[in-house]
Formats: C-alpha cells, sequence, structure tokens
C-alpha cells in the first residue's frame, strides 16, 4: 500500500509505503467492528453486514503490516527510504 497527498507540489510531498498481508472479514462480529469504523471516519452510509459477507461483490478486510517505509532523502540528497520500527512503544 502507499498512501500520499496527491495534491501536493512535486518533490514537496510526504508518503508511507506499508507491506502488508491482507484478508477478508468473514466474521460477523469483525465486520460489524469494521463498518463501525468506518462510520466513525465520516463515511456516512456503508454497505450492511450481510452485503459485505458471503457470496458477495462487495467484502471488508484487514491489513496487518509487514513493514512501513517513509520517503526520505539520502545524503545527496536523492530519493531514498527509511524503515519504521513496528515493535510497539517501550518493548524491546
Amino acid at each position: 500500500m502507499a498512501m500520499y497527498d496527491s495534491t501536493a507540489a512535486p518533490r514537496t510531498g510526504k508518503a508511507v509505503s506499508i507491506q502488508a498481508v491482507a484478508s477478508e472479514l468473514t466474521n460477523e462480529q469483525d465486520a460489524v467492528h469494521a463498518l463501525a469504523q468506518l462510520r466513525t471516519r465520516g463515511w456516512q452510509d456503508p454497505p450492511a453486514v450481510d452485503e459485505v459477507l458471503g457470496e458477495s461483490l462487495r467484502g471488508v478486510y484487514r491489513a496487518i503490516p509487514e513493514k512501513i517505509w517513509i520517503n526520505t532523502k539520502d545524503e545527496n540528497g536523492l530519493d531514498a527510504r527509511m524503515s519504521l520500527d513496528l515493535r510497539p512503544f517501550g518493548s524491546s
């Protein structure tokens, strides 16, 4: 996955790249929770649970990050990326 501000002027934007394992949610409770999260983020009319479970053209997915990078510059001012630590703060 790559996330960035597509409205930023060239060479001014920030980005994050994520390597993740994605899987479709098949448990009703997980799907209900995911759709509720979409509502808290401003999606007024997310689909109903029965529209995303089972034999449906729609689905709800979970992505679990394995690696995360942000864009940066190397010592020559060229584009580079820096890996971020996925361990929780305070753990070793």
